[in-house]
């Protein structure tokens, strides 16, 4: 029995099933920046932890299959336009002044459009990320939030961040150095790990 036939005989192609769950996410970050720029804070709360899971079961579906995905450099960019959707809305709303939102989502967003070293878009992500969960902490009234999600994404994915998502990151970082970069193709994240 192959990876994608299930019990019951029916055939699940995870490959596809990994590209609908990054499509749903790359969907899901107009509706965020809307949501946050008309403060509310709530729903996105809702929306944002589904996008977080869509990205936790993309990875699961798109290791497990049998083939490539084709949305697997798309990865990374859905994440980082998540973060600019959300920094964009909060510059709108209101809630936290553009100067420490604008530089950081044109970097991610440039960096993630054109790829070269994904880790200033990791960086910048995470800064995005961090504000949203901070405007929800002081403003959302959801104190509790930021905690959950943290202790819900290292129980998740512990391994794959120190395997994974550090290395990459200390690698990206270390790219920036003359001579130790990698040109001529396009990078995804797991690229960055020796």
């Amino acid at each position: 029995m192959s990876g994608n036939v299930t019990h019951q005989g029916v055939v699940i192609d995870r490959a596809l099933v990994a590209d609908l769950l990054t499509f749903s996410r790359l969907l899901s970050a107009p509706f965020l920046l809307w949501l946050v720029a008309t403060k509310s804070l709530d729903v996105a709360v809702v929306v944002l932890g589904f996008a977080w899971c869509t990205d936790y079961f993309d990875g699961k579906f798109a290791r497990s299959a049998p083939r490539d995905t084709i949305l697997k450099e798309w990865d990374l960019r859905a994440d980082a336009w998540l973060a600019v959707a959300l920094g964009t809305g909060l510059g709108f709303s209101g809630l936290i002044s553009w100067w420490l939102l604008a530089p950081v989502a044109v970097v991610v967003f440039l960096g993630s459009v054109l790829f070269v070293n994904p880790a200033a878009v990791m960086v910048g992500t995470g800064y995005l990320f961090g504000m949203y969960l901070w405007a929800v902490m002081q403003w959302g009234g959801l104190r509790w939030l930021p905690v959950v999600y943290v202790v819900l994404a290292l129980v998740a994915n512990w391994r794959r961040f120190f395997r994974i998502i550090l290395p990459a990151l200390w690698n990206g970082l270390a790219a920036v150095v003359p001579g130790k970069r990698r040109r001529g193709r396009v990078l995804v994240l797991d690229d960055w790990v020796d």
